[in-house]
């Protein structure tokens, strides 16, 4: 009775972990959608108020996908736990037992989210210098276009 009750718990928890994973995937959708809604209204109404609100969207996204990638590794802990026996097969899901073991920092600077995201805000700065920077004006007849 007892393996049935671990093998329950084990199903659980490992739930949790796929949701946690499919929600980390569904943000850096969302992202690419902000970052394209952002470029095609800052390039209609010449307005670089867009980009900058396209910024935030990244920043607060990268948090948002540090928590749950911080969450995710929280239950791999619990999981770890229950299959070592280290905690008992109560079927509780309360992964705030683990946090010693894992830093919300350590999932902001993490190699699985890290490279997206300060690839998206190398896009938008990319956008914002040479997309509202006026080289005529600073270069004067050298860039002028024919």
């Amino acid at each position: 009775m007892a393996d049935e009750y671990k093998l329950a718990h084990l199903g659980f928890i490992q739930g949790v972990i796929d949701r946690m994973g499919s929600n980390s995937f569904n943000i850096k959708g969302w992202v690419i959608a902000l970052i394209g809604a952002a470029f095609a209204l800052s390039m209609e109404k010449l307005n670089s108020v867009y980009l900058f609100f396209g910024a935030f969207g990244v920043l607060v996204f990268w948090m948002l996908d540090a928590f749950y990638l911080y969450q995710e590794k929280l239950y791999r802990v619990l999981y770890l736990r229950v299959a070592t026996n280290r905690v008992a097969a109560d079927l509780s899901m309360d992964a705030s037992i683990c946090k010693g073991e894992v830093s919300f920092l350590g999932s902001v600077l993490s190699i699985a989210i890290w490279p997206f995201y300060l690839t998206m805000s190398a896009f938008i700065l990319s956008w914002f210098v040479f997309g509202f920077f006026d080289f005529q004006s600073l270069f004067g007849e050298c860039v002028a276009s024919d």
